[in-house]
């Protein structure tokens, strides 16, 4: 479920802080539907695009979940783009063997989406003990974008981060998607 947006520093209302795991319905319902953003010009085209690449990457690979943050999931009427980072399974990207799928992992991992900000996170299975090198970026890369989500911009986005930017201030979503199989 998602909760109320609360007032912070930040310019818009945002998530309080927190993952909080939802659907895909309700994310729609909340964020394009909702009578809050009846006048938007752009949410319900960030929301299409989004689904669009969600299906595509679906159709060749493991996608087990999405993180959506930034200002889409503010009170922001017409955000800019949709951020979303994709957690892939590792084994399923790792044994593609069609380079038009690999070059369009490429493409998600390094924002190269129009109009969505998109990154990867590959997940690898483990347990606990000594970890590969495989393991510790998986869990560099999530410890990073969990620490990200949960930021403010203080400073306008053409200005370098201010200290205040490290503080965890906001919430971001989880979306289920094809789950983690071991």
């Amino acid at each position: 479920m998602i909760p109320e947006l609360i007032t912070g520093t930040a310019e818009h209302a945002h998530l309080p802080l927190g993952r909080y795991p939802t659907t895909l319905a309700e994310v729609h319902a909340r964020y394009v539907d909702h009578p809050d953003f009846a006048g938007s010009t752009t949410r319900a085209d960030r929301w299409q695009r989004f689904l669009a690449l969600t299906d595509l990457l679906r159709s060749f690979t493991t996608v087990c979940v999405a993180w959506l943050g930034g200002s889409f999931t503010t009170a922001k009427p017409d955000p800019d783009d949709l951020d979303v980072v994709y957690v892939l399974d590792r084994r399923a990207a790792e044994g593609l063997s069609n380079p038009l799928q690999h070059a369009v992992l490429a493409r998600v991992a390094r924002r190269g989406v129009p109009l969505l900000d998109t990154f990867v996170i590959l997940w690898v299975p483990h347990h606990d003990g000594p970890a590969s090198d495989t393991v510790k970026e998986y869990r560099e890369r999530r410890g990073y974008w969990d620490d990200w989500w949960q930021r403010n911009r203080h400073a306008p986005a053409w200005q370098p981060p201010v200290p205040p930017d490290a503080i965890p201030e906001r919430g971001y979503l989880e979306v289920m998607l094809d789950g983690f199989a071991v």
